[in-house]
């Protein structure tokens, strides 16, 4: 019960804390204390669901950047900043254990109960038995379980040292998070250098990144891994269109404690892009035309690359042409929203459709030249 605590969880109260005294302050857990108390804690609808901002909550959010390797930090940026959410062929995986140390705890079952309540339950794999769930039918977007501790029958063993990497088959998908009910899976970032606990060796957060995972929520240390951050409220938020950081300290009891957020905190789940909204900003507008007619006849681009859609080529066919021009047109005015959906409203008006098609008649004729 020493007073432990991870870095970034101190740095959140960097304005208010002046000594050692006033760091690692676990009481929150046993008696409350307001100066560790999280004012940015919105689990169970305690507070209104909320942008965060500094002069509302007088804290600071804060993430870390790490891994085994430069190369794997950097990746993980790059997965972090193409995050979109399409759960039509994306998933979750929800593996919950019973028998594990921690099986009332967790917040599993409520993420479930959340994904249902969206209309969303084909798009996980759930698991309320002593298996461990190393498969899943599509990229995951979404890895919770109790790692170490889940899997303690003879027929479905616990899992073993280096298990994010060795034995979980399924690929993470851009913008993807981990979180296991294990108190040491961020205690380290050195390749090997897993904590040994009563299960064996626990997992590793920089091993989700190696894998190609974006963000996680860790523990440095002991105590009580149960009460750091709830994924069902990791979930909500991040569904809701809010960012990495908010939504992971959003779910988080408090500070000062030895819970760890790693990843680009800036990350949001974007909504897929619309074909035609070829400078991704979330909309399908006369920008994206200038773009478009500035591309058009170009061909041999790199194929499924990011550079070959923001010159024009929506259809991914490796060349800016006609097909293209049709999308965008098809599309014209429709808006992206946090919810996935296309207001009617903005549509646009049949003027401007005769504009846009005047336009492509000047691209065409162009392209024939």
């Amino acid at each position: 019960w020493s007073a432990y605590s991870s870095l970034e969880s101190e740095l959140t109260r960097i304005d208010t804390v002046d000594s050692l005294k006033g760091m690692g302050w676990q009481s929150v857990l046993f008696s409350p204390n307001p100066a560790v108390a999280n004012p940015y804690d919105l689990r169970n609808g305690s507070k209104p669901e909320q942008s965060f901002t500094h002069a509302a909550f007088g804290i600071r959010l804060t993430s870390r950047l790490d891994g085994f390797t430069a190369q794997d930090v950097i990746a993980s940026l790059h997965h972090a900043g193409s995050a979109s959410r399409d759960l039509t062929s994306q998933t979750f995986v929800l593996d919950d254990d019973p028998n594990a140390p921690r099986a009332t705890s967790d917040k599993i079952p409520a993420l479930k109960a959340e994904l249902d309540g969206r209309g969303l339950s084909g798009s996980y794999v759930y698991d309320s038995t002593t298996a461990f769930l190393t498969a899943a039918p599509a990229p995951v977007l979404g890895y919770v379980s109790h790692g170490t501790y889940g899997g303690g029958s003879p027929a479905h063993p616990p899992t073993g040292p280096s298990y994010v990497l060795s034995q979980l088959a399924f690929t993470p998908a851009d913008g993807a998070f981990f979180q296991s009910y294990e108190s040491f899976n961020a205690y380290s970032f050195i390749q090997g250098n897993n904590r040994v606990g009563a299960a064996g060796a626990q997992a590793l957060v920089a091993e989700w990144i190696a894998k190609g995972g974006s963000a996680a929520l860790g523990a440095v240390e002991e105590p009580m891994a149960g009460t750091t951050a709830e994924e069902d409220q990791v979930v909500r938020m991040m569904l809701d269109g809010y960012t990495w950081a908010e939504a992971a300290w959003s779910a988080t009891w408090q500070l000062s404690y030895v819970n760890t957020v790693v990843g680009d905190p800036l990350m949001r789940w974007n909504n897929p892009p619309i074909p035609g909204d070829i400078n991704m900003d979330g909309d399908v507008g006369t920008e994206d035309f200038g773009i478009l007619k500035a591309g058009f006849g170009l061909d041999g681009l790199p194929h499924g690359q990011h550079e070959s859609w923001t010159l024009g080529d929506a259809n991914d066919d490796c060349e800016i042409g006609p097909e293209d021009f049709g999308m965008l047109k098809d599309n014209f005015g429709l808006d992206g929203g946090p919810t996935g959906t296309y207001p009617l409203s903005n549509i646009p008006e049949p003027a401007t459709l005769s504009l846009l098609a005047l336009g492509g008649l000047a691209i065409l004729r162009k392209r024939r030249l």
